[in-house]
């Protein structure tokens, strides 16, 4: 029984007890139709080359990272979210605003991702972090064809050196925001005047208003640039964690039921 303890913790650091979080489904990131390279305010000179279904699962991601902006490029499924993503339907209430489909992560906690860095120049690292935007700025949202409603957020970037893999995470109750200073009420920070750049939770309205979501890519220190890189999206966790897992699982039930 003293092993117990242990085995629960490495099935709590594999897969945190009670969060609820969304990733996206393989076939939604295999996708180039929705799942693409997103142009906004500077291309960086990056470019998407390639994509490959891993047999093993997740997805594998051939890139190019420019020199300009940091490289940076982001890559996701603009407004319409298309159903691939796994988005949930907004019936439209609170608030009278038009029912729309694929927008809404309201039942989650979280948006996750495994990542691992593939492969590129000896000594390299790149950076990744996940994103979306919230608050339909149409016919859709609430209030109606509004600017303002539109918020960018997303979670902490996460430095990877060849052969590294993490869990990236944007939490709901703690995302750093941008244009979010303007927001209207019943968007998050509505008429508060909130500073971009500051960590917020992210209100249920904003949750039901998904208008873009992916992965942004970036190399700040510069020593990829122009050079193809190997990344891995959607990284499934080993065999043996999963192995572990279900063997704590079993040894606790075992556990409870001698009590």
């Amino acid at each position: 029984m003293k092993v117990l303890p242990a085995i629960i913790a490495v099935c709590a650091i594999a897969a945190p007890a009670l969060a609820v979080p969304f990733t996206m489904p393989d076939v939604e990131l295999l996708d180039s139709d929705e799942f693409y390279h997103q142009i906004w305010e500077s291309s960086g000179g990056s470019s998407l080359d390639g994509r490959v279904d891993l047999t093993a699962g997740g997805v594998g991601f051939l890139i190019t990272l420019g020199p300009g902006d940091d490289g940076k490029m982001i890559v996701g499924d603009n407004w319409p979210v298309g159903p691939l993503a796994g988005l949930l339907r907004d019936e439209g209430v609170p608030g009278g605003c038009k029912p729309h489909d694929n927008s809404s992560l309201h039942i989650y906690d979280s948006y996750t991702m495994g990542v691992s860095y593939l492969d590129g120049p000896i000594g390299s690292t790149v950076n990744m972090a996940l994103y979306m935007n919230t608050g339909l700025t149409g016919p859709s949202g609430w209030p109606s064809s509004e600017l303002r409603n539109n918020t960018a957020w997303s979670g902490p970037w996460v430095e990877f050196h060849v052969g590294d893999t993490a869990l990236l995470e944007l939490d709901f109750l703690a995302a750093e925001a941008w244009s979010i200073e303007d927001n209207p009420d019943p968007h998050t920070g509505g008429g508060l005047s909130w500073s971009d750049g500051g960590i917020y939770a992210i209100n249920d309205r904003d949750l039901h208003e998904i208008s873009n979501i992916g992965i942004m890519i970036a190399d700040f220190s510069g020593d990829t640039f122009s050079r193809q890189v190997s990344l891995e999206l959607n990284v499934v966790p080993e065999p043996a964690t999963i192995l572990i897992c279900i063997l704590g699982a079993a040894t606790l039930a075992a556990a409870r039921r001698k009590r």
